[in-house]
């Protein structure tokens, strides 16, 4: 449970198939941002960084590695915070 990752709720696999649950982030996503801003100022850049660094941190101490870090990946659970 980390602030800046998406909650996963159950994994497995049903009939060949695999699955996640997972938290409803229902906002939107940083390539949402900047296909609506063509410029987002420097210091929001920098905060949304630092916040991805952070969940990624925690993922990664959990011995959990990401493999599709993208802008459509990087959700905003409100206007400030980045998951």
């Amino acid at each position: 449970n980390h602030p800046h990752v998406v909650k996963v709720f159950s994994f497995g696999q049903d009939h060949g198939q695999f699955y996640m649950a997972m938290e409803l982030i229902a906002n939107s996503s940083l390539d949402d941002l900047l296909s609506l801003q063509r410029r987002v100022p420097e210091i929001q850049v920098l905060n949304i960084g630092i916040q991805i660094a952070e969940g990624l941190q925690a993922a990664l101490e959990k011995d959990l590695i990401h493999r599709d870090i993208k802008p459509g990946n990087i959700l905003f659970a409100d206007a400030h915070t980045a998951k």
